[in-house]
């Protein structure tokens, strides 16, 4: 309220009156340490689709174990696995332009800055050293990256041998040539009852997989014996490992072939039960001991727990939507970001590809989520 200066009473009103001020906000998502990657959703219409922030099935999809068990080859090496000409599913990172800064923002436990939902940048190129930026997080340091920069996850197993002396004794020296893959190793070809990290779906193997163009399995954690291709299954993961009895599912009953976990779960689970000193199978050769444990074997700390090593975090794009086109291009919509669960290694060209679980959805407001909501004043 206020007082007008004219005494507009003498002309039949009031001296008083009165006024008001508006301000407009909203909303927008945005994500912090967070590895700069995208995926276009699995679930987007092939054709006909305008919404670039429609889930299309997105957050049914991870409301079910036996969808969220399903391996997701996050990025492939191969260039008919491009999401567009030239973009295999790298965002432009906050750290500064080219390959380093990118490898740098994969490797590093904490990457530089944020994401805004309504606005990431792709980065072309499919630079294959950046296998050593994932590597890390499983322990396995080669090139420019060092043991003592990048920590690995708490649990690092994966299916390769440490050469040890025999009865334990020193490691080798710490790179990808001296963790011998048990699928190239000395020992027969594979050695499953030896060592073993946590299988592919079946149809990777068979090339039978059609979800998502190929790129998303089955759930089934392997087992397929089509075509003379043998896939080892959930029960073989922990016979080889551990041995014994199974851990149980929430309601009681004993995992298994026909009641699987996911990967994640199982990672978690032999995090949380103190089961990561625990060798494999193993086998001794010529007095030498080849097994494997949960525990990083070259940086010899604890390992990361806060945040979690194995899971990445990408950008969910509707790219048909959104026109993703050729090369660099920006700013797009991400219809929501992805948290992933690196269940495996990158290996060396032409086998260079991302495999990972969806384990769920960020959104704000989550305990561990690096989703933040940005309040932002427009008027």
């Amino acid at each position: 309220s206020f007082n007008t200066i004219f005494p507009v009473s003498f002309l039949g009103g009031s001296n008083s009156s009165a006024s008001s001020a508006e301000a407009v906000a909203g909303f927008q998502a945005a994500v912090c340490n967070f590895t700069p990657l995208f995926i276009c959703n699995p679930f987007e219409p092939p054709t006909g689709v305008t919404d670039v922030f429609a889930d299309y099935g997105l957050y049914a999809h991870i409301a079910s174990i036996a969808n969220r068990r399903r391996i997701f080859q996050f990025k492939s090496h191969d260039n008919a696995s491009q999401w567009s000409p030239g973009n295999y599913g790298f965002l432009e990172a906050n750290a500064g332009p080219g390959a380093k800064a990118l490898g740098q923002s994969i490797a590093a436990p904490y990457s530089a800055g944020c994401y805004v939902q309504n606005g990431v940048y792709t980065k072309p190129g499919n630079t294959t050293v950046l296998k050593n930026a994932f590597n890390v997080r499983f322990d396995l340091y080669d090139g420019s990256y060092k043991k003592d920069d990048y920590p690995p996850a708490q649990n690092v197993r994966k299916g390769h041998i440490v050469k040890k002396l025999s009865g334990g004794g020193t490691a080798q020296a710490c790179n990808d040539s001296n963790h011998i893959s048990a699928y190239t190793s000395i020992l027969a070809n594979p050695a499953y009852d030896v060592v073993m990290g946590l299988p592919r779906d079946s149809c990777f193997a068979t090339n039978s997989c059609t979800l998502a163009g190929g790129r998303m399995g089955n759930g089934d954690w392997g087992g397929d014996t089509a075509s003379s291709v043998t896939v080892p299954d959930f029960e073989q993961y922990w016979a080889t490992n551990f041995g014994g009895s199974r851990p149980n599912d929430p309601s009681g009953t004993q995992y298994s072939n026909s009641n699987l976990p996911t990967r994640y779960d199982i990672y978690r689970y032999e995090i949380d039960n103190s089961l990561l000193a625990t060798n494999s199978a193993g086998r001794t050769i010529s007095g030498k001991t080849y097994n494997e444990n949960g525990l990083p074997n070259c940086n010899t700390g604890a390992g990361m727990a806060i945040p979690d090593r194995r899971i990445i975090y990408g950008a969910i794009l509707n790219c048909r939507a959104a026109g993703l086109g050729p090369g660099a291009g920006g700013p797009y919509q991400s219809v929501a970001f992805g948290k992933f669960f690196m269940t495996e290694p990158m290996a060396d060209p032409p086998d260079s590809t991302l495999w990972a679980e969806l384990v769920d959805v960020v959104k704000p407001g989550q305990a561990d989520s690096v989703a933040r909501d940005i309040v932002q004043l427009y008027r």
